[in-house]
């Protein structure tokens, strides 16, 4: 029901501003002639249809074309980019953490820090060599 009261006022007012174009009269006395309480009023809603004829008569922008991507892809292509450098630089900061921090057996230590007097000892102690 507003919207036809809405399109009731804007045929009414229409109608008066195209009346006063057409008469050539200033809008103090076309309103004080028609017995429109405010002559700004007409002036504004000059303005009001002149701005809609403007936005009717531009021509709309033209589409830009636009590229879609399917979610399967999105999902499927999860490593390329940026996202892949992010997983090398986090492997490149945990393996290392995980090898220092890893302690080393005994036995591999003391195979390394043995020199031939001490090899010697720990065989003839063992029996697999004699003194011959």
């Amino acid at each position: 029901m507003s919207r036809e009261r809405n399109e009731q006022l804007y045929a009414q007012w229409r109608d008066r501003v195209s009346r006063w174009k057409a008469s050539g009269l200033t809008s103090k006395r076309f309103a004080v002639q028609e017995g429109i309480p405010r002559a700004r009023a007409l002036v504004a809603w000059s303005h009001k249809f002149r701005a809609g004829e403007r936005a009717r008569k531009r021509a709309p922008a033209p589409a830009l074309p636009m590229r879609v991507l399917s979610v399967s892809i999105m999902y499927h292509c999860q490593f390329i980019g940026m996202h892949f450098f992010w997983w090398v630089f986090w492997l490149m900061i945990i393996i290392p953490f995980f090898f220092i921090a890893t302690p080393v057996r005994r036995k591999t230590v003391q195979l390394y820090r043995e020199n031939p007097f001490g090899i010697l000892q720990r065989r003839y102690a063992a029996g697999e060599i004699t003194t011959e």
